[in-house]
């Protein structure tokens, strides 16, 4: 299947400093996962099609001396179509409308990630 890609990572780490103590450091992450797939239409009515979808994973912030933060998933999905010198996309990202803390410096001060977000693209090759 030539026309479908997938690219995935993986990030595990405990953030655990070496010492007698096994504390964590400040502003860590225990992992983090994504996933991509897409699939490319390269013949018939569908010729220059692209659809995909998308996965992001952080896993539990360690905020010393704060409580680590909840780990959190979003999802994402695209289409965009090609013809000639034109292309034209649509995106919709965090389709759950997860509301997640993505990230923060300490107790008093933690950023929430954006809601679902919607976006559009037309692009022009000369």
């Amino acid at each position: 299947m030539k026309d479908w890609e997938i690219i995935a990572t993986l990030f595990h780490g405990n953030g655990v400093f070496a010492s007698a103590t096994a504390s964590y450091v400040n502003r860590s992450f225990k992992d983090t996962h994504s996933l991509l797939t897409k699939y490319h239409f390269t013949s018939g009515p569908l010729k220059g099609l692209v659809i995909g979808a998308d996965l992001f994973h952080m896993g539990s912030l360690y905020l010393r001396p704060a409580p680590a933060l909840p780990a959190w998933t979003t999802y994402g999905l695209f289409a965009n179509y090609t013809i000639r010198s034109v292309q034209v996309g649509v995106n919709v990202e965090n389709v759950t409308n997860e509301i997640y803390a993505a990230g923060g410096n300490n107790r008093y001060s933690i950023a929430i990630g954006e809601p679902r977000t919607y976006s559009m693209f037309l692009k022009y090759k000369f």
